[in-house]
């Protein structure tokens, strides 16, 4: 494999620090593997990095070459990754403290041959995104020892929500809207919804309405009108696909979110936007800061990132269950019952269908603790709680669950276990001639009863 040079134009580095020179064959490059990192300052490079890109031939894998700069003014440390001859970005200061001194000894161990690994280049739009797959056991390291990935976006993403949405909420009141800026607004958003149909846009458009945006955000923020968070996520809409724009992006989003913690759309957006390069802590932050009820909606397509399987698919493995347990533990910390319930039961019936059913198990009895009553997680959970003879606790759970009245097959299936549990426990209870369980004979008094009624005589009949 060979790497073409058309170096793009920078400060030369020093000769240790030059690329494989284009003549020579790459004679050593690492299997993928498990351990991801992610590119920085890739944002900064996009067009270099799409050329380059374009320059592969067709089939040809994409390798990226790990050239260590210890004249680096800015960190002796520094890591330069290089795509096709070109600077694509850098590793990770934390990652490259590690691994810098590794790579040079590594080189050193293959004759000064240069080190090199996999890369991935998905979709670079809006975001630049360079993934590395590296077999650590060549560097002699654990995956406890790097930081997951966590690109310039992300770390940025999670400054903003921490600083944005900690501010404490204005309790400013207002007397009337301001009519003007709500016509500005409707303008403004009119038009980028017809922007957002036309696929052969003008370059300037996104720039003309956001122009609209700014203007009317500008009078609903001096009168305090309400329709500020609504202008706030128009502009964060028109910027969003404006190249170089992502830190304003984000503020937009965040400065919107903070003004309409309940807009469930909104923070629908701003994950989707998170998840083009996703971490766990800044999807933790922007968890914990929604309000119970958009959390509890939510819930489900943070877990869907963490599987990898939301419509990106981005977050590394390595953060998938860093963000499960960071979400339990959000919805634990704030009292969101609800949302742990959910949670919890959705945890345990991965982890069943997986093979684990002894953490299933775990997981399915904290979401009982925090108030579930959803009829699959009492169905699976009672099922492996009768089977280990633990009936008392496989009645609590379907009392709990089928006082919530589910309907359909496993609500009946839940009714007749909850009977057979309650005859197991107090023979001298039968079922009532209605077949439903809440109604028991007794043989001795003939009376129908409460579930918990008992008879001294112990006997029973139909």
């Amino acid at each position: 494999m060979r790497f073409r040079h058309k170096r793009e134009r920078s400060p030369a580095p020093t000769e240790a620090s030059q690329p494989t020179s284009a003549t020579n064959e790459l004679p050593y490059a690492f299997p993928a593997g498990e351990a991801e990192i992610e590119v920085v300052g890739e944002s900064f490079r996009a067009e270099a990095i799409r050329q380059a890109v374009a320059n592969m031939t067709p089939g040809q894998p994409c390798v990226a070459e790990l050239v260590p700069e210890p004249q680096n003014p800015h960190d002796p440390n520094a890591v330069a990754v290089y795509l096709q001859g070109v600077r694509a970005g850098y590793l990770p200061r934390q990652n490259a403290a590690v691994l810098s001194p590794r790579i040079v000894a590594l080189s050193r161990r293959h004759g000064g041959t240069p080190v090199a690994c996999p890369a991935d280049v998905p979709e670079l739009s809006p975001v630049p995104r360079i993934l590395l797959r590296l077999n650590l056991a060549d560097f002699g390291v654990s995956a406890d020892t790097l930081h997951g990935p966590s690109s310039e976006f992300a770390s940025t993403a999670d400054r903003l929500t921490r600083e944005i949405l900690t501010r404490p909420a204005s309790t400013r009141s207002v007397a009337q809207e301001d009519r003007k800026g709500r016509q500005q607004l409707h303008k403004a958003e009119t038009a980028l919804a017809k922007a957002e149909t036309e696929w052969d846009r003008d370059p300037h458009t996104l720039a003309q309405i956001e122009s609209m945006f700014h203007t009317a955000l500008k009078r609903l923020s001096a009168s305090g009108d309400p329709g500020t968070g609504r202008a706030w996520l128009g502009l964060a809409r028109s910027l969003r696909y404006q190249k170089g724009r992502r830190d304003e992006v984000l503020t937009a989003f965040l400065t919107a979110l903070s003004l309409q913690r309940d807009n469930e759309e909104a923070w629908r957006e701003y994950l989707e936007y998170l998840c083009l390069s996703p971490s766990a802590e800044a999807l933790t932050s922007a968890f914990a800061a929604m309000t119970p009820t958009v959390r509890l909606s939510l819930a489900h397509t943070l877990l869907a990132v963490s599987w990898q399987q939301d419509r990106h698919g981005r977050l590394a493995a390595q953060d998938g269950p860093r963000l499960r347990n960071s979400l339990v533990e959000t919805a634990q910390t704030a009292g969101d019952l609800r949302t742990l319930a959910l949670l919890t039961g959705q945890l345990g019936l991965r982890q069943e269908k997986q093979g684990n059913l002894e953490q299933a198990v775990n997981w399915w009895r904290l979401a009982v603790s925090a108030g579930s009553t959803d009829p699959k997680v009492a169905d699976r959970l009672t099922i492996a709680l009768i089977k280990d003879g633990l009936n008392n606790e496989a009645e609590y759970v379907l009392q709990q669950a089928l006082a919530a009245k589910p309907q359909g097959p496993v609500a009946e299936r839940m009714s007749q276990r909850l009977a057979r549990c309650q005859r197991t426990l107090r023979p001298g209870m039968s079922e009532a001639p209605s077949g439903r369980n809440e109604h028991y004979r007794c043989s001795a008094c003939g009376a129908y009863g409460h579930n918990k009624h008992t008879c001294p005589e112990g006997r029973r009949s139909r």
